[in-house]
């Protein structure tokens, strides 16, 4: 029997899924559909959504979205895309919608974007473009505590384009970013978990 998501840690690598359970072995889960890398990912309703990526080493970003059902080892693809190709994005979830925030279209270097895309699975239609980020981003970092978005982090161009340290809030209830305090260090390409709030 299959042990539930919270019991898990589940690691996606571009063309496999696979899962380590506490007795640390790795079981060979169900493959992404789409084999891809540099994508974004968060769970809800004890489902793990990826979002974006790229499936060569320097090409277009996609805008493919699949749902990984640990409980069935299966995948949904029947799931809207996101509007745009997205790489290197980061996301989070707020009051039962997912958000897709910052990163860039393309591999192969350039600039990045600063739109924030909301998706209600419990809505009919799919992506709603929302207020924009006070900075463009990619290889950043969203958490959210207690309703409030907090993007960290990343790049705004690539190497050797600076590493940024300004952290800012998202409201949903007005639809607004605030800088907040910054991280005492640059960081881009990094990762970050809520602990006890």
């Amino acid at each position: 029997m299959k042990q539930s998501l919270t019991t898990k840690m589940l690691v996606l690598i571009f063309f496999m899924a696979f899962v380590i359970k506490k007795n640390a072995q790795w079981e060979y889960n169900t493959p992404m559909p789409t084999p891809r890398g540099l994508v974004t990912s968060t769970i809800l309703d004890n489902k793990i959504y990826v979002m974006g990526g790229t499936n060569t080493p320097f090409g277009m970003g996609l805008s493919t979205v699949e749902v990984y059902d640990p409980a069935t080892d299966t995948w949904d693809t029947n799931v809207p895309n996101l509007p745009v190709p997205l790489l290197r994005a980061s996301s989070g979830v707020i009051n039962r919608k997912i958000y897709a925030t910052g990163g860039h279209h393309e591999n192969t270097g350039g600039g990045a974007l600063n739109t924030v895309y909301e998706y209600d699975p419990n809505a009919s239609g799919g992506w709603t473009l929302k207020a924009n980020l006070l900075k463009p981003r990619f290889y950043h970092e969203t958490e959210v505590i207690d309703d409030k978005m907090y993007v960290m982090g990343g790049r705004s161009l690539d190497i050797p384009g600076p590493v940024d340290q300004t952290v800012e809030m998202y409201d949903p209830d007005t639809d607004t970013w605030t800088f907040v305090a910054s991280m005492h260090q640059v960081r881009g390409g990094f990762s970050s978990v809520i602990l006890d709030e």
